[in-house]
C-alpha cells in the first residue's frame, strides 16, 4: 500500500505499513471494505508524512451483465454510469496471408468512433503444412456515459473473428 509523504511542496508515494491500512483492507480476502471519496485534511501531515489519513479512493459500486452482443455493430452506453467492457475473441488463421483482428473502439456519436486496442493474428510466414492457428485474446476497455463503443473485425483471408464472452460492468461511485 503507498501512502503520500511531503517534502515542501512535492508529494511523492511512500509505503504504509499494514497497520495503517488495516482498517481499509480485509486481510481474509483481499478486499477493500468501507472506501469512500475523502478529502486529505491538511493538518493531518506532521513531519513531512501523511499519519492516519484516509487517501482517496473510489466507492464503487457494480453490476455485472453478459448482453447479447455482436462483432462490428455500434451500441450506445445510455446510462449515467461507466462501462467496464470485457470482451473476449477468439482468432482464426488457416493460410498464408490470412489475417483475423478485433479492435475496441468508442467516440461521442456513433459515426465518430477512436480505436482503443486492437489483437489478432497475422500469418505472414510461407506455409510450413500447418493446418492453422487459433488464438484467443481480452479486449478490456472503459466507456464513459452515454458514449458510443463497438468492437469491430478486420479480416484477410480464410481469418475469422468470433466472440467467446462479452460481459459489461455497470460502474457508479456513490
Amino acid at each position: 500500500m503507498v501512502g503520500l509523504e511531503s517534502k515542501g511542496s512535492i508529494i511523492k508515494h511512500t509505503a504504509l505499513t499494514d497497520k495503517e491500512v488495516g482498517g481499509v483492507i480485509d486481510h481474509a480476502d483481499n478486499s477493500v471494505t468501507n472506501a469512500k471519496i475523502v478529502s486529505v485534511d491538511a493538518s493531518k501531515i506532521t513531519s513531512g508524512v501523511l499519519n492516519k489519513a484516509r487517501i482517496p479512493v473510489l466507492d464503487i459500486d457494480t453490476e455485472l451483465s453478459s448482453p447479447s452482443r455482436e462483432l462490428d455493430t455500434v451500441y450506445q452506453n445510455d446510462s449515467d454510469t461507466s462501462l467496464l467492457v470485457c470482451v473476449t475473441v477468439s482468432s482464426l488463421i488457416q493460410d498464408v496471408g490470412d489475417q483475423a483482428f478485433a479492435t475496441a473502439k468508442i467516440g461521442s456519436s456513433a459515426g465518430d468512433l477512436t480505436e482503443l486496442c486492437s489483437c489478432g493474428l497475422s500469418w505472414s510466414q510461407p506455409d510450413i503444412g500447418a493446418m492453422g492457428l487459433v488464438a484467443h485474446f481480452p479486449l478490456t476497455f472503459w466507456v464513459p456515459p452515454h458514449y458510443y463503443f463497438s468492437v469491430t473485425t478486420y479480416i484477410v483471408g480464410t481469418g475469422m473473428v468470433s466472440v467467446m464472452y462479452w460481459n459489461e460492468t455497470s460502474l457508479s461511485t456513490s
